[in-house]
């Protein structure tokens, strides 16, 4: 029954061709940080799976529900540097893209889709 539910809710959204929420470790500004920093940081998205940065850009995380806040998480070797919480607006802009500038890690709505 939820699942037909869920259908009905999403048939709109898929058929103009949006995808479920989606988080896209972007392309990072000033790769200097520290040496073998790709290996040491990383992303966590809702308590899932921790992807680190040795691979960018990509897709960390999909099938997020617009309805529902979610957590990001930066680790530094485990531990917590950032995080923040963030909803979706609308199922038309249903990528956040993450990347990090020498101001620090920001956070931006992707309406491309397109993960970069």
């Amino acid at each position: 029954m939820l699942l037909i539910l869920t259908s009905l809710l999403l048939a709109p959204v898929l058929a103009r061709g949006a995808q479920p929420g989606q988080v896209c470790l972007s392309q990072v500004l000033n790769k200097v940080i520290l040496p073998g920093w790709e290996a040491r940081n990383a992303i966590q998205v809702d308590g899932g799976p921790i992807a680190d940065f040795t691979h960018i850009p990509r897709v960390v995380a999909t099938g997020l529900d617009f309805r529902k806040r979610h957590r990001i998480k930066i680790l530094w070797d485990g531990k917590a540097t950032d995080s923040w919480t963030f909803k979706f607006e609308t199922p038309e802009t249903p990528m956040m893209n993450v990347y990090f500038t020498p101001g620090g890690w920001k956070m931006s709505k992707n309406p491309s889709n397109e993960c970069q």
